[in-house]
């Protein structure tokens, strides 16, 4: 494929598209240091572990596709890389307000599961989460809400805030 992924869509263009080939080169280069012992390294993200140290990480299908793709990058680069990749927004900060109606129709437990909150970015509810292509999770959405979901892509962490804003904090486990 010669370092190009193909987009959703080949052979269509979009609005906003300024001619050229239908796939787009990603060249995202970024340093990628791993956190555990600081060394730079470039095949962190395919096999998901430090080659130097070991330490795991949480990398999703979508990541370990694309991270080939991409060449080192960080991890604000690959989120917008997938989200540009589904054609779907990238929402950084996450601070839009989470749509009530559909938070109410999908479960606690599901959204916990898979770290996914409804909110509206522009006119259109759309469901925040690290990896649109998570395996079943369209067809469980369209059982809970029963319509096809709309995706945005948003960091674990800020999603997982969200979440707690929502439907409160779990409490900690108390030890024995």
């Amino acid at each position: 494929m010669d370092n190009q992924l193909s987009r959703p869509g080949d052979g269509q263009r979009s609005p906003t598209d300024k001619g050229g080939p239908t796939t787009t080169p990603m060249r995202i280069k970024l340093q990628r240091d791993c956190i555990a012992c600081g060394a730079t390294y470039g095949s962190v993200i395919p096999t998901g572990v430090c080659p130097t140290c070991g330490h795991k990480f949480d990398a999703t299908p979508t990541h370990i596709a694309l991270a080939g793709q991409l060449g080192p990058c960080n991890l604000d680069g690959l989120l917008a890389a997938i989200a540009d990749y589904h054609d779907i927004p990238y929402l950084k900060s996450l601070d839009q307000p989470i749509c009530k109606s559909l938070a109410n129709r999908v479960p606690e437990s599901i959204a916990r599961e898979h770290r996914l909150i409804p909110v509206i970015v522009g006119d259109v509810a759309r469901f925040a989460v690290r990896d649109p292509m998570e395996e079943n999770l369209s067809e469980l959405l369209l059982e809970q809400i029963g319509e096809l979901p709309e995706f945005a892509v948003a960091q674990r962490d800020a999603i997982w805030q969200r979440i707690n804003e929502h439907y409160g904090v779990l409490p900690s486990r108390m030890l024995d």
